[in-house]
């Protein structure tokens, strides 16, 4: 949860909303988070990206899946998360929610269900 809200920090303080996209997939280990951010983006702003991840995760080069368009893949998995079928339509791919906005739904998911666990 604290990479995804340092990942939140860092496109807000930067500005980079137009160059980042999210893509949330659920995997038996959990929930496969993959950030992308355009390779237009360099220097500090990349590396304050990759400071955002958690020690696990991982970082490379690739391509958007819907756009082609060459971008920084930032990889990492939310051990035993689950998402209902409200979160996986919250979390598409749909034309009205950018990436950004798919971050803010998934860290409102998050903890909205940690309060619930911890009653």
């Amino acid at each position: 949860m604290l990479s995804l809200k340092a990942m939140r920090e860092v496109i807000e303080r930067q500005g980079i909303h137009e160059l980042y996209d999210l893509k949330v997939e659920q995997t038996n280990e959990g929930l496969a988070v993959t950030h992308m951010i355009s390779t237009e983006v360099k220097g500090n702003v990349l590396k304050a990206a990759k400071a955002a991840l958690p020690p696990e995760g991982q970082v490379e080069r690739g391509e958007h899946p819907q756009t082609g368009q060459p971008v920084y893949l930032l990889q990492h998995v939310i051990k035993g998360g689950r998402l209902a079928d409200l979160e996986k339509d919250i979390l598409s791919d749909k034309q009205q929610y950018n990436g950004f906005m798919r971050l803010q739904n998934l860290i409102t998911y998050l903890e909205r269900r940690a309060k619930r666990e911890n009653k």
